[in-house]
């Protein structure tokens, strides 16, 4: 749909690409800005401007496109862009005043920019105020693809491809919700693009060197639960770079939100008090297989049909005063009688005092191709297309009264906001101005319906969904503001989408129709109206989404603000919904229980954000649901934060949950860990980042009269839901003075730091030290009821107003091994009490018969044999039985080292475990339902080598009811299973240790080696080292140093946090340093050194030693007297063995150094 097209006559725009088009542009733009808003269509070809563009309010840009990556490269309308070389002050390319706009179907393309001599450019797009879309866009060559200059609210950004010279996307000032999802940055689209069309299109080698060393793919600076969904970005120096903005006078915080099905790296830079909380869903297992499904668009059934109903014979008014119905029903009615097509409403404002049906096949549609909540366009009417509803006001039976608009199967309606100009004002109060009930704005009467670009303000009940089947349905991108219901879905609908669609209390604005009208208006009343009245009606009423007989349905976006209640799953018709899954739909400030179940089943949540509540319950189960409910990814914010589920019925699943939550860690300049299972805040702003001592630090400074501290919030997932794990605490801290420093803690669940932790004396050595602690009972999250903002973790130091130092705060759950069997010289226990036990009665010899076959490559101090076990090999050894519990009932791992003689075939497992709960067990009957149920191919043979050393860890959960599996250093499997792992007893390597043969082909044949359990579920990382270090165990300092590699140097060891801080052989380096860089501890010649460089073409490729789980900065200075080191990159993660850097060969000399980070 296009209301004016750039080639038409009076503009005449040259689409050759030789003549300059921004004169003729322009004057369309500005027309359209004059007729009220509408859309401008620019047909495929070259349009060449050496000029810029300003897009009014409601105007929407269109043209003709195709992706990239699906045979669209250098086809379709090409804006080229030639003003604003080489300088990045110039004028963007395109920028809006007002808002409502729309950027779709078009490609850009820089034909003066070659990759051999990149040149900056200001930005192809640049918001100024209110937000706006963009969709379906390439971008060839761009330096800066879009940015944002002034305030503005959620913007919606999809399907964009580019090669980005600079950076690709920044998105910055955006107080609410923001979708940018369907991103593809990568350098090949700039380098596949047909030079026949893009004539400067380079080599991929070429592009690919400038934005690995230059490109950043989206930068976000101040944003509002952001919402990140299917992102790559390829080849780029940073994919996502999190980071405070700097366009608020007061400084501001960065962004939060949530990430998901993300390819792309992340950086954050944390310059503020809270940076980069992005909650990256992918992180979970069971997402790895779920995806959204984006659904296709809805076309009329006759594209040749187009009627305007301001155009005789309907002649609608759109005035905002004479009743339009009778026009757009005649034209609704004559496209139906035509088979189908487009009724369209220009800008204006459309009196419909009673109801609307659309026919099948029939789309009714306004002018706008982007919806928000407040003022946008214009300040005055008309705003794009608005339709005036006064249907059913106040009925005595909503019920039964029709809706204000019914869509047929297979319609549409799309592109208006639907105001309710007689909506109470609740002014003075809510009861001297109530809210006016009106019967529903749209009912679906059938499948296939399409609700797209649609803001609905003022409304009572809106969207009806569960009258009819409406399978198939779509509801994407608009926004409500609900007083009863929002949308309602059932009726026995199979499969439809909720997309990008918000709902709040805010979608209540109308330019020119303000609520309420008040004679001296002023900032202090709107105040008044605003927070205590329409939010107390709002939180006290509304629901967002209700879901009955329906299934099968994906959400992406769902969300609301300020209402009663976010979602309910309620019964129809004896039905409950089923099969639905919600990417990223989270809610805010409910006045009620936010998500509340009666009925269902398999109802998943994927990126779930809760914020603040007023009831101490962020979920609910009523005793009638007996479904599954799975949350992945559960955010928790605010204050009030989060809250405790109660559940009366049914299985609630949260992820994660149980024992395996790693270590985190906070410096002045990053944070480490899984954002929201463990979040650090810094409680004081004024507390100053200085570098003191060669290390990047917090200066604690005390005001005149006060005591330094170091004031930390926790939010750990661990310490939700009432546990109370044990915890290691260190933090980092330089010895200077000589006064005394006090650490308290939570340890009651109150929010306040009232349990003294311990205290050290400092000493005055001027030297960085580690200060570590176990606390054995933290409730620093007070069970979730209510987290005290900054008041969980407390470092006081009592210095007399001496200046505090500290660089580093960490919190880690120790990996704590509780039974380990060395097979010295039988099956003895040599951590825990619980000793094997080997028959002796019957036919076959049960005493352990050791071997010295060991896995190569053992660390010192590991077992020196193994045992064999099994009736075949190479003598009758059946194996051991342990008699009393070694497994955690909660979370736990065991990890062994086998040798089998053959394959194990589906019937023979190392465990037996007392029935049904048996481990490695696969099978069917009453032998099913194990841990290993879901294991049974890897466990015949695809995962390990017969007759060679092969390691394996199981891993379990019982709240969640997951199992993993874990092959020689790989996750091999995953599964659930329904029972719990609490054996009684367990026997290795046999199924019964029997007196006869009848279990013969239940038996384990070959060799176990160095079996360990632990209380926890062991992280990836701690696998991959007890499989790279035979013999070791997966155990800890604070500093994330392993016992085994400690034992290696320093035998005999007894305190080993103390050796991992020490420095003995004088070189400068502490144990912890060393371990991570690759030295001898003990050999002061033994120093951290650049291994390799390479130059690869105008690369150069720097190589050094190191471990896992640490980071690395990479500086360059090109002269050495005096050095002025700069840096070229931070947060390098470290490999197993080695790690290479790559950037580009500098024109002069340059000197490198890799520093490892703390």
């Amino acid at each position: 749909m296009a209301d004016r097209v750039v080639t038409d006559a009076p503009y005449n725009a040259d689409l050759s690409g030789v003549s300059d088009c921004t004169g003729a542009v322009q004057d369309a733009l500005d027309d359209l800005g004059t007729d009220g808003g509408g859309t401008l269509y620019f047909p495929a070809g070259k349009y060449r401007f050496n000029g810029t563009l300003t897009i009014p309010g409601t105007v929407s840009v269109r043209g003709d496109w195709k992706s990239p990556l699906d045979g669209g490269s250098g086809q379709g309308t090409i804006l080229m862009v030639t003003a604003g070389r080489n300088d990045t002050n110039a004028a963007p390319f395109i920028q809006f005043e007002g808002g409502l706009n729309a950027l779709q179907n078009l490609s850009f393309w820089y034909p003066e920019q070659t990759v051999d001599n990149v040149v900056p450019y200001p930005p192809t797009i640049l918001r100024k105020f209110k937000p706006l879309m963009l969709k379906q866009l390439t971008f060839y060559n761009a330096y800066k693809g879009f940015e944002v200059k002034l305030n503005g609210g959620a913007p919606l950004i999809s399907e964009i491809y580019g090669t980005f010279l600079h950076t690709g996307i920044q998105n910055d000032l955006c107080y609410e919700y923001g979708f940018i999802d369907q991103i593809h940055i990568s350098p090949l689209i700039w380098a596949d693009a047909p030079n026949a069309v893009i004539t400067n299109a380079p080599a991929l080698s070429e592009i690919r060197s400038w934005c690995q060393a230059n490109t950043i793919g989206l930068e976000l600076l101040k944003n509002d639960n952001i919402e990140l969904f299917h992102i790559t970005v390829e080849d780029a120096k940073i994919g996502i770079l999190t980071d405070a903005t700097d366009r608020l006078s007061s400084g501001g915080l960065g962004s939060y939100g949530t990430m998901m099905k993300i390819d792309a790296t992340l950086e954050r830079r944390h310059e503020s008090t809270w940076v980069g909380g992005l909650e990256d869903v992918d992180r979970f297992p069971e997402t790895a297989a779920v995806d959204y499904v984006w659904p296709d668009p809805w076309k009329p059934a006759q594209s040749n049909v187009l009627i305007n109903v301001r155009e005789a014979p309907y002649s609608a008014a759109g005035d905002g005063v004479t009743d339009d119905r009778q026009a757009i029903q005649d034209a609704l009615d004559e496209a139906g009688a035509l088979g189908g097509g487009m009724v369209y409403l220009p800008a204006g404002e459309y009196v419909v005092q009673t109801n609307l049906l659309v026919p099948s096949g029939v789309e009714l549609r306004g002018v706008t191709d982007f919806v928000y909540r407040g003022d946008h366009g214009p300040s005055t009417p008309p705003v794009g297309t608005a339709l005036f509803a006064f249907h059913g006001e106040n009925s005595a039976d909503l019920e039964t009264e029709l809706p204000l608009i019914c869509l047929s199967s297979n319609s549409s309606l799309r592109g208006m906001t639907i105001l309710y100009p007689n909506q109470g004002e609740f002014w003075p109060t809510v009861t001297d101005d109530p809210p006016k009930t009106y019967p529903w704005t749209i009912r679906g009467l059938g499948p296939d319906i399409n609700i797209q670009y649609i803001s609905i303000k003022r409304g009572w009940d809106l969207i009806d969904l569960a009258s009819h089947d409406c399978s198939g349905f779509v509801l994407q991108d608009f926004w409500t503001s609900p007083l009863n219901r929002g949308v309602v879905v059932g009726g026995g609908t199979d499969g439809g989408h909720i997309q990008r669609v918000l709902q709040t209390m805010g979608a209540w604005y109308y330019p020119g129709i303000y609520s309420p009208d008040i004679p001296g208006w002023t900032p202090e009343i709107h105040n008044e109206w605003l927070w205590n009245n329409m939010a107390s009606f709002f939180q006290s009423n509304s629901v967002g989404y209700v879901f009955g007989d329906v299934k099968n349905v994906q959400s992406y976006g769902a969300i609301s603000f300020m209402f009663k209640q976010h979602m309910q799953f309620l019964e129809q018709d004896g039905n409950g919904p089923e099969n639905l899954d919600f990417f990223i739909c989270p809610s805010e400030n409910t006045g009620d229980i936010a998500l509340t179940f009666d009925r269902g089943d398999n109802l998943r949540f994927f990126g779930m954000g809760i914020v603040p509540h007023n009831t101490g319950y962020f979920l609910e189960t009523t005793p009638g649901f007996s479904g599954t409910v799975d949350l992945y990814g559960l955010v928790l914010w605010g204050d009030p934060t989060g809250g405790l589920p109660l559940i009366g019925g049914g299985d609630v699943n949260i992820y994660p949950r149980g024992g395996d939550a790693l270590s985190a860690r906070v410096t002045p300049s990053g944070s480490d860990g899984l954002i929201k299972r463990l979040n650090f805040r810094k409680a004081i702003p004024a507390d100053t980042v200085v570098t003191q001592n060669g290390r990047e630090c917090w200066l604690v400074d005390a005001v005149v009269g006060t005591t330094p501290t170091v004031d930390i919030r926790v939010d750990w997932q661990e310490f939700r839901f009432g546990a109370t794990p044990e915890v290691e605490f260190s933090f980092d801290y330089l010895d200077i003075s000589d006064h005394l420093v006090l650490v308290y803690y939570d340890a009651i669940g109150d929010g306040n730091h009232n349990t003294l932790l311990g205290q050290f004396n400092l000493t005055g050595t001027g030297q960085w030290k580690t200060w570590s602690a176990t606390i054995p009972d933290a409730l620093f999250a007070g069970r979730m009821t209510h987290i005290y903002r900054n008041n969980d973790l407390l470092i006081q130091a009592n210095t007399g107003g001496t200046p505090f130092y500290v660089s580093r705060v960490e919190l880690a759950r120790p990996e704590t091994l509780s039974h380990r069997y060395r097979f010295d010289g039988g099956v003895m226990d040599s951590i825990g009490t619980v000793d094997g036990t080997a028959t002796t009665n019957g036919t076959y010899l049960e005493a352990p018969l050791l071997s010295t076959d060991v896995p190569p490559g053992a660390v010192a101090g590991s077992p020196p044999n193994s045992l064999q076990v099994g009736m075949n090999y190479p003598s009758m050894k059946s194996g051991f039985r342990l008699n009393s519990p070694v497994v955690s009932t909660n979370a736990g791992s065991y990890s062994l080292w086998f040798k089998s003689a053959d394959v194990i075939e589906p019937a023979q497992y190392l465990f037996h475990a007392e029935f049904p709960k048996q481990f490695l067990k696969g099978g069917a009957g009453s032998n099913a339902g194990g841990l290993d149920a879901g294991f049974l191919e890897e466990k015949t043979g695809g995962a390990y080598t017969v007759n060679a050393w092969n390691h394996v860890v199981i891993s379990w959960d019982n709240v969640a009811g997951l199992g993993r599996l874990y092959m020689n250093g790989i996750l091999a499997g995953t599964t659930t299973y329904s029972n719990r792992v609490d054996p009684a007893w367990i026997n290795i390597g046999g199924f019964n240790l029997a007196d006869n043969d009848t279990q013969l082909p239940n038996q384990f044949d070959g060799l176990l080696y160095d079996l360990q359990f632990y209380n926890r579920t062991l992280s990836s990382d701690a696998v991959g080292l007890l499989y790279q270090n035979p013999g070791s165990v997966a155990a800890s300092t604070a500093n994330r140093v392993p016992y085994w590699w400690l034992d290696a140097h320093y035998p005999g060891l007894v305190d080993y946090e103390a050796a991992s801080v020490s420095d003995t052989d004088g070189d400068g380096y502490d144990a912890w340093a060393e371990y991570f860089t690759g030295s001898d501890p003990a050999d002061a010649a033994s120093v951290f050194e650049i291994a390799d460089v390479q130059n690869v073409g105008d690369q150069f490729v720097l190589t050094w030693p190191s471990e896992e789980n640490s980071w690395f900065s990479l500086t360059s200075t090109t002269n050495l007297t005096p050095a002025v080191w700069m840096p070229v990159a931070s947060r390098i993660p470290g490999r197993l063995g080695t790690t290479s850097y790559t950037t580009t060969v500098e024109n002069a000399a340059a000197f490198y150094q890799v520093e490892l980070e703390e």
